[in-house]
């Protein structure tokens, strides 16, 4: 999964409810629903979903959306039995793990429309879940707004800054 997120790196363009919709693609894009020229669209949580496996939109949501939003994901992860749990801060980290923040007013009191999601594609040895800077030891994959690509790979400073969670895909760990 982690390999999936990275051989992306600094490729695609960003548009909302793009990609995520065939985990048995070779690629996690799709054709513009705007009409855009080419091929190369997906959003954050179509990305994820695409590397985890599934497809975003079938069959997969206990939440009631018809997609798998940031959101629905971490909504799903603070319930039991969902497919996301909610890591504790005595969890080990890992590569393969995600992290998101939800649509909805952030620590600080700024309001965000959407939400992001993320998987953690680096851990370093040091790292420690609370503390100063803890997002400088986590790597993260993502497909984003801004910049010429949209799969980028950087540190979690957005998360720290939003309210971030870190969720691990059951799935992945059965």
């Amino acid at each position: 999964m982690v390999s999936r997120a990275l051989r992306f790196d600094g490729t695609g363009n960003y548009e909302l409810g793009c990609g995520g919709r065939n985990p048995a693609s070779a690629n996690p894009f799709a054709k513009s629903k705007r009409g855009k020229p080419g091929t190369k669209y997906a959003d954050c949580s179509g990305f994820v979903a695409w590397c985890l496996g599934y497809d975003r939109v079938q069959g997969l949501s206990t939440t009631g959306e018809e997609w798998y939003s940031t959101s629905a994901m971490l909504d799903d992860a603070l319930k039991p039995g969902g497919l996301f749990t909610k890591l504790t801060l005595t969890t080990e980290v890992l590569p393969g793990d995600v992290i998101v923040y939800p649509a909805g007013e952030d620590p600080k009191g700024k309001k965000h429309k959407y939400g992001h999601v993320g998987i953690i594609t680096s851990v370093k040895p040091s790292f420690v879940r609370l503390g100063e800077r803890w997002w400088d030891n986590l790597w993260i994959t993502h497909c984003s707004t801004g910049g010429e690509s949209a799969i980028r790979t950087g540190n979690a400073k957005l998360w720290a800054d939003r309210g971030g969670y870190i969720i691990r895909y059951d799935a992945i760990s059965k």
